[in-house]
């Protein structure tokens, strides 16, 4: 009996060390959670592996009750601890890593690269810094290895195939340094917010933020970056990034110089059938500048819950432009020439500068995550006098001709500032309360002077001085509920009310304009998650585009011998509206439909005015709807060697409206496609080779564009303290023709743009402490012996 006795009290002991649960999740020391990192619990008799999900949690059923449980991921220190499950709160075990401070420059851990993954309201891609493509590059160029991502050789980044360019931030401020002098290894995650919500206040290409690591004591570090780009004229950059870590301070700065030439050769051919009229406009232009630009960012933290920041840049710039036109007019059932007119147009810019600060604080006022942050800006910009020197001859049946001599003058001086305010109140893991409020002021003075030297009179526009005074105040305020109901769905609800306030004087007309604008701007997002391997979510947000400043203003800015660009005082802010529907899975692939409603759209038109001349303006004429599909594929071959970025798309855009008379009832199905092929050519992965091809085809909005496509190739050598790589693109088309028939009016233009192939050389070295971890992410089927 009492060996019986025995029997059942050592089942019952059993029973007891196999029951317990424990539930567990990991942060870095910033409480971000970090995904797929490995758990191993162990005693003598008991062996266990798990990886952590997209929220960092882990759950461990079975588990004896005294384990020893190891924790590890890559670039952190490893973590191991003998803990009592019984003795833990609930079960629940946080743990916080730490950076490693290894040093492992030669040390290469071949694996599975970071993926974008998709978090409610935006898209993700964490841990860049470990990603063998970040590896000898910056922020910009890792951006083209981001599938959804569409980059520019100008800096420009858009999100899938949106027309507007989307927005920079670094680190959730807006870029106060160009990204291409930033480390991609500087880089923590990289958010994407396709549709910005109520807290973001609406961009209508969306937002990119560019986190960078928080790196403690690190030290010192800087990269020096040469490149020289040759096209129809040769232009040069170089620029420096400085980092500096401490306990206490963080500092990072950068300067850059740029000295830039381009040609651009836009033939116009403007046909007036109403009138008979027809003439052909050449003109050439060269572009020449130089620009000087320095920024500084200082974050001092006085404690583990305070940050003071302090940001300031500075950039000045002066170009000069060259127009060459020569505008032949003739009657359309005659060949001969009426009249000839050349036209020399000098643009003169001296150096202007454009100053802004930014003074910041952050509070953690938690553990949870609660924080508050407020931000105070001020900007400076000053245009000083931009001189357009016009020297012509103008022939009309007369060998002879008649000298034409004008001056005009411009001038622009913005002064602005803002405050913003934000706090996030988090309740517990599943509930966040975020508010918050901003006020911004502009204030702009336009000047312009206009001069007839000597000879005939030139352009439309009448010989005096005007100025535009404007000034612009917006406040706003927000409040967003996120709430995660379970381990498979989240949801965010925001509303925000934003309200401007517009008053400009043009002296020339004696016009007043005083708008006012009210809005009330709902925004929702979801995200179900039925396991890792499948990611659906919705956003629905809405947004106003405001005319830009300049654009306001009725002056007239000459391009030709009867052309001139031109504001629109009566220019309307547009209200959008924009839902988007993704799935992700399998890692691999995506499935995109963005829906965008417009009312008050504005476009570029370009139409004679009453006395025959042309004139390019922005102007609304009506409603305009948009729905995009993108089919997304991101995968990688031959041991992660080769990765292949494609997407397809589909575009349906219906615009219906009317300006000055011409109808625009437009419905236009159109298709592009990107293949980005990215190859180590090398084992060590020092060589990188890329090859990117484009391809739109015919869309007709206000302009029909026809179908173009483009090639780009690169080849790169990464070094161990530098990189060397040589990029060239080209047009297969290089002369591209896009036109406009204005049935109504009897008028149409063709435009002829001829595009010219380039390429660079870039080199970055690298200098400063090397704790920067040279680290790729592990193979999974590595896991086990690595960590053993």
């Amino acid at each position: 009996m009492k060996y019986l006795y025995l029997i059942f009290i050592l089942t019952l002991s059993l029973q007891s060390v196999k029951s317990q649960i424990l539930i567990g999740r990991v942060t870095d020391l910033s409480d971000k959670p970090l995904s797929e990192a490995t758990i191993v619990i162990t005693d003598s008799m008991y062996y266990n592996i798990l990886i952590t999900d997209m929220k960092g949690g882990f759950r461990a059923l079975d588990c004896p009750d005294s384990i020893t449980i190891r924790i590890s991921y890559v670039g952190f220190a490893t973590w191991q601890k003998d803990i009592v499950i019984s003795q833990l709160k609930d079960s629940l075990l946080t743990v916080k890593l730490e950076p490693s401070n290894m040093e492992l420059d030669d040390v290469i851990v071949t694996a599975q690269p970071p993926k974008i993954k998709k978090e409610l309201g935006k898209f993700v891609m964490d841990n860049v810094s470990v990603s063998p493509f970040a590896k000898g590059t910056n922020a910009q160029g890792f951006l083209r290895f981001i599938p959804i991502l569409n980059t520019a050789t100008n800096g420009t980044v858009k999100i899938l195939h949106r027309n507007e360019p989307a927005t920079i931030q670094i680190n959730g401020r807006p870029a106060n340094m160009p990204l291409n002098l930033i480390p991609a290894r500087n880089i923590d995650r990289i958010e994407i917010i396709a549709v910005p919500g109520a807290e973001y206040g609406g961009s209508k290409g969306g937002i990119i933020n560019v986190v960078l690591k928080k790196e403690m004591d690190e030290g010192l570090k800087a990269v020096v970056s040469l490149s020289d780009k040759q096209s129809y004229y040769n232009t040069q950059n170089i620029g420096t990034f400085i980092y500096y870590s401490g306990k206490k301070i963080r500092i990072m700065g950068s300067v850059s110089g740029n000295n830039f030439k381009m040609r651009l050769k836009n033939d116009y051919k403007h046909i007036l059938a109403a009138e008979n009229k027809v003439w052909d406009i050449v003109s050439p232009i060269k572009i020449t500048k130089k620009t000087l630009s320095a920024s500084f960012n200082l974050e001092y933290l006085p404690t583990d819950r305070q940050t003071w920041g302090f940001q300031v840049s500075a950039f000045g710039s002066e170009d000069e432009n060259t127009f060459h036109s020569k505008t032949v007019y003739y009657r359309t059932e005659n060949i001969t020439p009426d009249s000839i007119f050349k036209t020399k147009i000098k643009n003169d810019n001296p150096f202007r500068p454009h100053l802004s600060a930014n003074v910041s604080y952050n509070l953690k006022m938690d553990n949870n995550g609660s924080k508050w942050n407020t931000n105070l800006y001020y900007g400076h910009y000053n245009n000083k006098t931009n001189t357009r020197e016009i020297t012509g001859e103008y022939r009309q049946n007369d060998p002879s001709g008649k000298e034409i001599n004008a001056t005009q003058y411009t001038s622009v001086k913005v002064d602005y500032s803002g405050l913003t305010t934000d706090l996030h109140k988090k309740f517990n893991d599943d509930n966040t309360l975020k508010s918050g409020a901003n006020l911004y002021y502009y204030h702009m003075n336009n000047k312009l002077a206009y001069e007839q030297t000597s000879g005939t009179k030139y352009g439309p526009e009448p010989v005096g001085s005007y100025s535009f005074l404007h000034k612009e105040f917006t406040g706003a305020f927000y409040i967003t509920y996120e709430r995660v109901w379970s381990d498979m769905f989240e949801t965010s609800l925001g509303i925000r009310t934003q309200y401007r306030w517009v008053n400009g004087i043009d002296t020339r007309w004696s016009n007043r304009i005083i708008k006012d604008y009210f809005h009330i701007l709902p925004s929702v997002s979801l995200l179900f998650t039925p396991n890792d391997e499948h990611e659906f979510s919705l956003d629905l947000s809405s947004s106003v585009s405001y005319p830009s400043l300049n654009n306001l203003t009725s002056f007239k800015y000459f391009l030709s011998a009867n052309e001139y660009s031109q504001g629109n005082p009566d220019l309307l802010a547009s209200r959008n509206f924009d839902f988007m529907f993704s799935y992700n899975f399998f890692d691999d692939y995506s499935f995109v439909v963005d829906y965008m409603h417009d009312t008050d759209c504005w476009s570029d038109f370009v139409i004679p005015d009453k006395d025959g001349n042309i004139v390019h303006t922005q102007a609304n004429y009506g409603n305009c709807d948009d729905i995009d599909f993108a089919f997304i594929i991101q995968k990688y071959f031959f041991n992660n060697r080769w990765m292949l970025s494609s997407d397809l798309g589909a575009n349906y855009t219906y615009d219906k409206g009317s300006y000055k008379g011409i109808r625009i009832d437009n419905k236009n199905w159109s298709y592009n496609f990107r293949m980005s092929n990215n190859i180590f050519l090398s084992k060590d992965q020092s060589w990188l080779a890329v090859v990117v091809y484009k391809f739109s085809s015919k869309s007709r909005n206000t302009v029909t564009i026809p179908a173009h496509h483009s090639i780009e190739a690169s080849i790169q050598k990464t070094f161990k303290n530098s990189s060397l790589s040589i990029n060239a693109e080209t047009m297969f088309n290089n002369k591209m023709q896009l036109s406009s028939n204005y049935a109504e009016s009897g008028y149409s233009y063709k435009l002829t743009k001829q595009f010219y192939p380039s390429v660079s050389i870039n080199y970055t070295y690298t200098f400063g402490n090397k704790k920067v971890r040279n680290i790729y992410e592990r193979k999974d089927s590595n896991i086990l012996d690595r960590i053993k």
